[in-house]
Formats: structure tokens, C-alpha cells, sequence
């Protein structure tokens, strides 16, 4: 992994990288949790360049900001920045329930508090379906991350644990 990481920012490819692509790098060095001080800094380098980030889809900034929170990379101004490009123009809302679950689970592994990411993260849980869609694990995460900052309401709670009690849901762990 570190010559990866050596020829990646030798050559510079991080900035001939489409989102994809930078995403999947970032998404395998946290998955083997190997941390490259150099190449994550670099990546918060250039998703800060320009309108880069705006050219990310959901699953594809969800990935990333937790591979930033994975490998304790997601220092409070990169996850601001991820944050800033969240709260734009209605882009958390593009987000599926999965994804939503993973951004919030990055936050509060990053420990970064976002008043108004988690606002909308709370809002968007709270519309009808929401948890249905979500299996137990992902479930599971999110009632994780909002009791991280202590914002899991009794009522989501209730939510959360009446989606489990469903006929064959806990069968699927």
C-alpha cells in the first residue's frame, strides 16, 4: 500500500483522479486500515480544490468521509467541508437512508459536531420510511452515531426499535 501511496502522489493523480476513483483509493487504504499520513492529506487537498467535492454523488461523499472518520483523518475542517458540500443545495436529500446512516456514522466516528448536518440528518430520519428501508446493522449505526451527540430522541429510539420488532427482521442479523 505505500508504494501505492508513493506513486499516487508522485505523479500527482490525485488531481487527474474523477471522484470515483479518489474515493475508491481513500475507501481501500481505510478498509485494510493502513494509514497514509501523506496521501490523506493530500486528499483533503484536493476535495478542497475549486468545486471538486460538487461533483461527488451521495454514496460516493458518504464513502469518503468515512474513510476520513475510519482511519482518524476526519480532522474538524475537512469533515467541515464535507459538511458545507452536504448542506448545499439540497444534496443530503439525493442521500438513501444507507447513506445518510454512513455520513452520520462518520461524524460521530470523527467526533465532529454539526449542528446543522445533524439537524437535517434528524429530519430526514423522521420522514415516513425512512427506517424501514435500513437493515438491522445500518439501524443499529444510527441510533449509534445521534446518541453519540446526544440527539437520539426517545421517540427515534421507539422508531428504531419498533422497525426491529418486525416479523423477521431480527432473524436477518
Amino acid at each position: 500500500m505505500t508504494a501505492i501511496a508513493s506513486r499516487i502522489l508522485e505523479d500527482d493523480l490525485l488531481w487527474k483522479f474523477k471522484p470515483h476513483e479518489l474515493v475508491t483509493t481513500a475507501w481501500a487504504f481505510a478498509s485494510l486500515d493502513v494509514f497514509n499520513e501523506q496521501l490523506m492529506a493530500s486528499i483533503a487537498v484536493r476535495v478542497e480544490d475549486g468545486d471538486y467535492l460538487a461533483t461527488f454523488k451521495p454514496q460516493e461523499l458518504s464513502n469518503l468521509a468515512w474513510a476520513f472518520a475510519h482511519l482518524g483523518a476526519g480532522s474538524e475542517e475537512v469533515m467541515a467541508t464535507f459538511a458545507k458540500r452536504l448542506l448545499a443545495d439540497g444534496f443530503l436529500d439525493t442521500f438513501s437512508p444507507r447513506e445518510v446512516t454512513a455520513t452520520a456514522l462518520a461524524y460521530a466516528r470523527a467526533g465532529h459536531w454539526d449542528e446543522e448536518l445533524l439537524s437535517e440528518v434528524v429530519r430526514l430520519t423522521a420522514q415516513e420510511g425512512f427506517l424501514a428501508q435500513l437493515n438491522v446493522k445500518n439501524m443499529i449505526s444510527l441510533a449509534w452515531a445521534l446518541s453519540c451527540f446526544g440527539i437520539a430522541t426517545e421517540e427515534l429510539m421507539l422508531d428504531i426499535a419498533a422497525q426491529m420488532l418486525r416479523p423477521g427482521v431480527l432473524q436477518k442479523l
